[in-house]
């Protein structure tokens, strides 16, 4: 394969039909690739480009009618010719004894092509994300979309995000880089990505009781540790959280917040083969 992910082409819909096997009704849809004037990446080594001028009907496979129900069917099997109505008395019955497991399909349906008749096609490789769409989404560019990987758009590999700056190609020998304008979020944006605290739901759900004042400059979160006797206390957890005050000071948390944003620290992630797992962490 030319890249580690490829993408195929489009293609449309030519056949649909049901067969049997091992005791299963099983439907089955053949595919055809629009655009046949270009050589496939999928082709067998050595295997000749077809023809842009060539006849699109020089081959078609055969039809034959049911005497039963008088349904057309076509002859797409080596084993001979069934019909393909699964309401017909003689579905799928050949003349002789057939191995499912055997069935394959004949030169002529494998080879032959339907002519497209759909509307233009969009472009294979998806549009890249732009600064204008960030802009008129009221986006920051850390969101999920952007996060997705992208479709080189010159040598048509596939690509994961892995940097936090850029998109990288990671075809070897491709040198494609691309980026958005990535604007910088303040806390209380950073808050609205994630998700609120629902407090009533929390204390009947897990029975701590919780409530909040105020200690010198912070914000203090109490959290009372139920025990296992009747309002018995098994203790008392105290999270002092920065305010405005606190995070406003010349190099506090806003400053800081900020400057992770604006800086390059080349962050990337690790690839993972499971989500969630161990190796799904950023490093330098």
């Amino acid at each position: 394969m030319p890249h580690y992910y490829n993408v195929l082409d489009w293609f449309h819909v030519t056949d649909v039909w049901c067969e049997k096997s091992n005791g299963f009704k099983c439907w089955m849809v053949r595919l055809e690739k629009i655009c046949l004037s270009t050589q496939s990446w999928w082709a067998p080594i050595g295997s000749q480009a077809l023809n842009p001028n060539r006849n699109i009907d020089a081959i078609k496979t055969g039809t034959a009618s049911c005497r039963l129900c008088k349904t057309a069917s076509k002859d797409i099997y080596n084993a001979g010719w069934a019909c393909l109505n699964t309401k017909c008395d003689a579905y799928f019955n050949f003349s002789k004894e057939v191995d499912d497991k055997t069935l394959d399909y004949n030169e002529e349906f494998m080879n032959e092509r339907t002519q497209f008749t759909g509307g233009p096609l969009d472009p294979l490789a998806p549009p890249l994300l732009t600064d204008n769409f960030l802009t008129d989404n009221n986006n920051f560019g850390v969101e999920k979309l952007w996060n997705t990987g992208i479709v080189c758009p010159t040598c048509k590999g596939c690509s994961r995000r892995i940097e936090w700056r850029q998109w990288r190609c990671e075809t070897p020998g491709c040198f494609f880089t691309y980026s958005v304008l990535q604007k910088t979020m303040k806390v209380h944006d950073a808050i609205a990505q994630g998700f609120a605290y629902d407090k009533e739901w929390y204390d009947q759900k897990i029975g701590i009781k919780f409530s909040q004042k105020t200690m010198g400059m912070y914000d203090v979160y109490e959290y009372i540790i139920p025990g296992e006797g009747k309002d018995e206390i098994a203790g008392i957890i105290r999270h002092f959280a920065a305010n405005g005050i606190i995070n406003g000071q010349p190099d506090g948390p806003n400053d800081l917040f900020r400057f992770m944003q604006e800086s390059d620290f080349g962050l990337k992630r690790y690839p993972a083969r499971q989500k969630g797992c161990e190796s799904t962490k950023l490093y330098l």
